[in-house]
């Protein structure tokens, strides 16, 4: 996924042996769908390099609370002592993996006046930052060195955590809060996730968006920018997209069709690239809908055949007295179903058209699959 052109070669080759088969719906020009958690997490760890040196100083002073029983006993004692309660203490994350850092970040953040004490009162902490003798040592450098201000020393590459690495990670905390539940969303196993990707897709672009043309915090401002450069690699324009995430919308009786176009009307600035997108998301919805359509009609058709009699209406002769007139309600039965066969619309237009209001169910109650 990292690589989109090798990924793109990768399915190509696989849709070239696939048609072979015969068997590929609207042969195989959907078959690639990226997966949306994956994606996420591409974009998240491109904004997560703006803040490196914030998390790299919080980690750093995690890992020495975790390096050793009589440290993590001491940081336990302050926190008694600064009344936090609770039963967890800090976590170290894996860094290749940004939601466990959101994770680290959030249970250290309850923990900052127990690091602030640990500098001023703990001799081992101020030796092991100071240590120059580990390389793991040399990586997290010194709580010590610091400026009063509580700004980063410009002669530490690294350095444990001051005023201004907690304000940052409080802000990304809550920025990330977002991310990290729509990853959620995304992983979730126990329950049908279709209908509902392109929603949080659009909440990550509204987002950004907002951040990046509204925000006042210059760190938010610059990281949603890189965020957004890697957004628009995967989810910005109509080739990036498998309009099946749309389709799945629209068949959302919640949603349907109207919903989309006004969403992507929001989300493009560019009319073009908009109209773009409505029309080839209508026009996989339509295709999808003829080539099922067709199996099924051929599927259907012998059991229709061997029933009609069985279902056909009564006829009705002259000698029931009636003059030669036939039942009025069987004229009119003959004639819906006349009009029926010749109305242009199909199954898919008459449910475009009706109104999603009139079957909107109340949240507690739906269930895409009723």
């Amino acid at each position: 996924m990292d690589n989109a052109s090798a990924n793109n070669s990768a399915l190509g080759y696989l849709k070239r042996h696939l048609r072979s088969w015969k068997d590929l719906l609207c042969d195989g020009d959907y078959l690639q769908l990226r997966c949306c958690a994956h994606v996420l997490n591409l974009i998240v760890n491109e904004g997560i390099k703006e803040m490196k040196d914030s998390f790299e100083a919080i980690r750093s002073a995690v890992r020495y609370i975790r390096s050793s029983p009589s440290h993590s006993l001491r940081f336990k004692t302050w926190a008694e002592a600064e009344k936090i309660n609770t039963k967890s203490l800090v976590c170290l994350d894996v860094s290749t993996r940004w939601n466990s850092t959101y994770l680290m970040l959030e249970a250290a953040m309850k923990f900052q006046k127990v690091f602030e004490r640990m500098h001023d009162e703990d001799d081992d902490c101020i030796s092991y930052f100071s240590s120059s003798t580990s390389s793991s040592r040399r990586e997290a450098s010194s709580f010590a060195r610091r400026e009063h201000d509580g700004t980063r020393c410009d002669q530490d590459n690294f350095s444990g955590p001051v005023i201004d690495d907690w304000n940052n990670a409080q802000i990304f905390i809550k920025f990330l809060k977002v991310f990290y539940d729509i990853t959620l969303k995304f992983s979730s196993s126990l329950s049908i996730l279709a209908n509902e990707c392109f929603h949080q897709i659009a909440r990550v672009q509204k987002m950004l968006q907002r951040n990046i043309t509204n925000n006042a915090n210059s760190f938010l401002r610059e990281m949603s920018t890189s965020m957004q450069v890697k957004y628009d690699k995967y989810w910005d324009q109509a080739e990036n997209m498998n309009p099946l995430l749309f389709v799945a919308v629209i068949l959302d009786p919640r949603y349907k069709l109207a919903y989309v176009n006004h969403m992507f009307d929001l989300l493009y600035v560019d009319a073009k690239v908009s109209l773009i997108m409505k029309e080839r998301v209508k026009d996989c919805l339509y295709r999808s809908f003829n080539e099922y359509s067709a199996g099924v009609s051929i599927d259907s058709g012998t059991a229709s055949t061997s029933t009609a009699g069985a279902t056909s209406l009564p006829s009705f002769d002259d000698d029931d007295g009636g003059g030669g007139e036939e039942d009025p309600g069987y004229k009119w039965l003959e004639s819906m179903k006349q009009r029926t066969s010749t109305d242009p619309q199909t199954e898919l237009d008459r449910y475009i058209a009706t109104d999603p209001r009139d079957e909107i169910p109340s949240a507690a109650e739906f269930d895409i699959l009723l």
